[in-house]
């Protein structure tokens, strides 16, 4: 008896780290990164150019590649007289987003994200 609970108790001391590391990853991954949250339902509909565009910056975002993605938020800004209040209103979440997290990722050293910030500030990619 004594060699069964002591058996337990090695596998409790073994299974416990793996099945807590599990769950922390997957609650971690969970947000899906960057980007995640946006949907491009609305997007669908765009034209071929502004689509071209979104799907090239959601791609550079997702990459990290945070200058460009604003470059091109920038791009999808000054066509938004030819949007749909749906793809607007999609266009203004995502760009909110993107500012969040270029934010921290400048907060945490990012020179991409520096320069991504300073160009929605100069274009005047800014919300309101």
């Amino acid at each position: 008896m004594r060699c069964l609970y002591h058996a337990r108790g090695i596998w409790l001391l073994v299974l416990t780290p793996l099945f807590l590391s599990a769950a922390i990853l997957v609650g971690c991954s969970k947000g899906g990164g960057a980007g995640s949250e946006i949907s491009s339902k609305a997007m669908d509909a765009a034209s071929a150019e502004v689509k071209q565009v979104w799907l090239e910056t959601m791609a550079a975002w997702k990459g990290g590649h945070y200058a460009q993605a604003a470059t091109n938020f920038v791009v999808l800004k000054s066509k938004a007289d030819t949007l749909s209040k749906d793809q607007a209103d999609e266009l203004a979440n995502a760009m909110g987003a993107f500012g969040r997290e270029a934010m921290l990722a400048s907060g945490k050293g990012s020179a991409d994200a520096d320069a991504a910030l300073n160009a929605l500030r100069t274009t005047g990619g800014q919300r309101k």
